[in-house]
């Protein structure tokens, strides 16, 4: 498992999906990321691997 914080494009998370993670959290702040990261997961096909949330990644 891993948790990508300031997932950004979520590049990290979705490298560590393609080497073998079994799930992966992407958290990020901001609303664009969020919806970057939700194509990416799409197209990459690891949507059931994967949960997106925004939020505050301290809190």
């Amino acid at each position: 498992n891993w948790w990508d914080l300031f997932a950004g494009t979520g590049a990290i998370g979705i490298e560590a999906l393609s080497r073998g993670a079994k799930f992966v959290r992407f958290t990020d702040l901001n609303r664009l990321p969020i919806e970057t990261i939700k194509e990416n997961v799409s197209h990459c096909k690891f949507d059931s691997q994967s949960e997106i949330k925004r939020g505050d990644a301290f809190n």
